[in-house]
Formats: structure tokens, sequence, C-alpha cells
């Protein structure tokens, strides 16, 4: 715990960096996830610094936990195949709003679309049978 040079806006009182470890339990295994605040030790205001990335340490642990490709491996496979997001949504076959979800922890990709990253991980040139049938698929 230390003292912040940021003043509450309710108060003005120095705000107090403030640390709490939560421990997040998924299918018998634990993995401690530290939160920070900002703390007004006058008026209680609180300012969450890291609120938004906790639901994704979440995620990325229990995707983690049940074997299936993480954020940073699909980033990384997609990456190793030189495509944006929009490419590799297009090629795939699934929207890019759901192509994105995975890479930022905001959804789950299933079972056969994990298996298809890590065929597409271990063989890189199948790419090509996916691309072509997108392109088949637009034609018609």
């Amino acid at each position: 715990m230390g003292t912040s040079s940021k003043k509450c806006q309710k108060c003005g009182s120095r705000l107090v960096q403030w640390t709490e470890r939560e421990y997040f339990e998924y299918k018998g295994q634990t993995v401690t996830l530290t939160t920070a605040q900002l703390k007004c030790k006058k008026c209680s205001t609180a300012i969450d610094l890291n609120a938004e990335e906790i639901p994704k340490m979440k995620n990325r642990f229990q995707l983690s936990v049940d074997g299936y490709l993480t954020d940073e491996d699909i980033k990384r496979i997609r990456k190793k195949l030189g495509l944006n997001q929009r490419e590799m949504a297009e090629t795939l076959g699934v929207g890019l709003k759901s192509f994105a979800r995975y890479e930022n922890l905001l959804g789950h990709q299933g079972k056969a679309m994990d298996n298809l990253l890590r065929i597409l991980d271990a063989y890189p040139h199948a790419i090509k049978v996916l691309e072509r049938q997108a392109v088949d698929e637009k034609k018609e």
C-alpha cells in the first residue's frame, strides 16, 4: 500500500494504492489474481485500476485448465499465418466479432475451432485450402 499523487475527486484527499489477492477456483485448480485500487481514506471512494483485466485473467485460466488455446496462442497463430483479424475470420468462416472475442478473451472458441487452429499452427500451409474455399464462397 502506497500513497498516490492522485487526489480524490470527491473530497480532494490523496488516494492510497491498495492491492488485494483474489483466489479463483475452476475445476479444482486455483489461481491467485491481484486486484489494484486507488482508495480514499477520508471518504472511501475507490477507483479500480485493473477491473477490466480480472475477467480476462479468469477466462485465460479457464481456457488453460480446459486445455484450449488461449488468446495469446490464437494471436500467435494468426500472426504466424500473416493475416489480420478480418482475413482470419473470413478464412475460418466465422464473424469478425466472434474471432475478435477469442483474441480479446471476451468469448471462448468451441472445440472444433480450437482443433482447426491447432491444425493451422502445426501445418500453416493448410490455410491455402481454407482461403480457396472462402474465395469460392464469395463467387457464389
